[in-house]
Formats: C-alpha cells, structure tokens, sequence
C-alpha cells in the first residue's frame, strides 16, 4: 500500500520523462534524458515533473498491497 505509492511518487519523474520521449511521434522534440528534462523544465518547471502522479499512485497502491498479500499466502500454502 503506502510503499507501492511511496515508490510510485519517486519514480513519477523518470517516468514523465520516459513518456514524453516515447510519444513525440515524427516531431522530434527531444532529444535525449538531458534535452527532454530541460525542456519540461523550462516549459513547466518542477510541477511538470509530477504530472499523473496522483493516478499512479493510486494504482501502484493497491496493485503493491495485493501482490504483497499473494505473495504472503502463497508462502503460507506452501509451508516455505
């Protein structure tokens, strides 16, 4: 729960930065990690960094909390 969101938050502006590169079709806007966080940067300082992640937390919370759950169990099943 809380560290699939903690870790979520943290990683929210490396994933930022790899989706801009990913999704700037035959424009190319970017170029390179360095290039891109300049330019969010600039456009949209600190906060453009954070973008979405609210909703990713939001998942990773949950889908964190169920596979430590599963994983528990299992270990409990199976006597390990």
């Amino acid at each position: 729960g809380i560290a699939g969101a903690t870790a979520a938050a943290i990683s929210t502006p490396v994933d930022v930065v790899k989706t801009r590169l990913q999704t700037q079709g035959d424009v190319m806007m970017y170029h390179g990690l360095k290039d891109t966080s300049r330019v969010i940067y600039q456009n949209e300082g600190w906060k453009g960094f954070f973008r979405g992640s609210v909703p990713r937390m939001m998942y990773f919370a949950p889908s964190a909390a169920i596979t430590w759950c599963v994983y528990e169990y299992t270990k409990r099943v199976l006597g390990v």
